[in-house]
This record gives C-alpha cells, structure tokens and sequence, in this order.
C-alpha cells in the first residue's frame, strides 16, 4: 500500500543501465555501417575494367610483334599503330629497349619512350610487358623488351 504524499520508490540505476544498453547499440551499430562502407569502397570500381585494359595491352604487343613494327625500330610507325589498336579513352606510355648480345652479356643499345609520359592514375594503371627478336643479316641480333603501361581517365 502506499502512503498519501510519498512517491513510490525506484532504483536509481535503472537510468543508467538503460544508457549503457543504447550506447552499447549504438556502438555496434556505427561498427557495422563502417564495416559495410569498407567493403563497397573496395568493389567500388570494376574488376573488369581492369582486365579489359590488361587484354588490350597484350593483344596491342602483341600485334605490334607479329607484324614487325616493333622490330622496326620506327618510333612514328609504333606510336601511330598503337593509336590504331587502342581505344581513343585510353592514355599509355610504351617503354622500348633493344639489347645486343656479345661475349660478355647483352648490352642496352637503345631505350625509346613514347605515349603519355604521366603517372597520373597510376593505381589503375596495368603493365603488361612483350619480349622480341630482331632478326637481321648481321651475327649478333638485337633482343628487344617492350614494356607497355595502359590507363583510362
């Protein structure tokens, strides 16, 4: 029974256990959402646009090899062939180095840049790298590495 004029009686810390509850939620809740923005942030961008890129970039060598442009040695013929074979969006830059063989090793003979010397974008950029021979009347052929870097904007 209770009395006129006296409230009844309740605990004290019922207030603050519900506090630590709400916290605790709303801990978990915030550790969630970070956790699920970590995971799209990741596959944010597409896997394939990657690989796409990669597969041009070989085909490209790849071409530029069977037909003997990059034998040829000719900087204006391999830049406009790769502007041929590359889509019109992509940027690359194509680093060329023919070897000589002798007794002792090869030698580096010749190193050629061309494209887009940037190195902008580069988390999206592939790399994709072609080995050749250039094959001449003279006893010592050349051995060339074509090293090709390939980005969109």
């Amino acid at each position: 029974m209770i009395k006129e004029g006296c409230a009844p009686k309740t605990p004290a810390r019922r207030g603050f256990v519900l506090s630590l509850d709400a916290m605790l939620a709303v801990f978990i809740f915030i550790l969630f959402w970070v956790s699920i923005m970590g995971i799209m942030a990741q596959y944010s961008s597409d896997p394939f646009n990657s690989l796409l890129s990669l597969k041009q970039a070989d085909d490209a060598l790849a071409v530029l090899d069977r037909n003997s442009t990059l034998a040829g040695q000719d900087a204006n013929a391999i830049n406009s062939s790769l502007g041929e074979l590359l889509p019109d969006s992509a940027l690359w830059t194509l680093e060329l180095r023919y070897y000589n063989y002798s007794a002792s090793g090869f030698n580096l003979t010749i190193t050629n840049t061309l494209g887009t010397n940037s190195s902008a974008n580069s988390k999206r950029a592939v790399v994709t790298q072609r080995e050749f021979l250039v094959l001449t009347n003279t006893s010592a052929p050349l051995y060339g590495v074509a090293r090709l870097r390939l980005w969109r904007d």
